[in-house]
């Protein structure tokens, strides 16, 4: 374990090995090797840690394919480990967001996708809210959305479902469309149109955002 500025980092190191060729199985040749670091764990005294581990890039002697070596359960694309980014997504249970953002010195566009990402892994089966909210949020700003259904009093997600047209809202009602009887979301044509398919008995109310004056 060492300390670099705020940053506590735990190196790992791993037996001697050589990575097989994910194309053809036979064995490679390290060309490259460098380290790099994942958000891994949170204690109270030192606030978030990190794992240092080794990634080589290697290529295949037979067949001349180049790859980068990967661990199960880390993102090579990710700052944090799976294990941790699912911690935090359960830790915005029962609070808020931006709380947990604000406890880690965190980005809260990072906590928020996180949250979303691991989030349906959490909700329960036995969903029969009364009052619900449907909007939709983004994975990645520009790229990829997702639908949210909540309970419009306790602020509990229920349901998400990737994309955000009539049929991705459809299918993120469908798992309240048992016991809701209100429908709050906003004006959009595919939410009207997705409300009045899945749950034509529910009262719908939509709203907009007007600007400050």
């Amino acid at each position: 374990m060492r300390k670099e500025g705020e940053r506590w980092i735990f190196e790992l190191s791993l037996p001697e090995q050589c990575p097989l060729c994910p194309v053809c199985l036979k064995r490679t040749i390290k060309m490259t090797d460098k380290k790099k670091q994942w958000m891994h764990g949170y204690a109270q005294r030192i606030g978030i840690f990190w794992i240092e581990l080794p990634v080589e890039r290697r290529r295949c002697s037979t067949c001349g394919v180049t790859f980068s070596t990967s661990y199960p359960a880390i993102s090579p694309r990710s700052v944090a480990t799976d294990a941790f980014q699912r911690w935090v997504a359960q830790s915005c249970i029962g609070t808020s967001i931006q709380a947990v953002a604000r406890m880690l010195k965190l980005p809260y566009t990072t906590v928020e996708r996180w949250f979303y990402t691991h989030a349906p892994s959490f909700l329960s089966n036995d969903v029969q809210p009364k009052a619900v909210c449907v909007d939709e949020f983004a994975f990645r700003k520009g790229h990829d959305y997702g639908v949210a259904i909540m309970d419009a009093e306790t602020g509990e997600v229920y349901a998400m479902e990737a994309g955000k047209n009539e049929e991705a809202i459809g299918r993120a009602l469908a798992h309240v469309s048992r016991s809701v009887q209100y429908v709050v979301s906003d004006l959009a044509p595919a939410m009207k149109k997705a409300i009045q398919r899945v749950c034509p008995e529910a009262t719908s109310m939509s709203f907009s955002c007007l600007p400050m004056r």
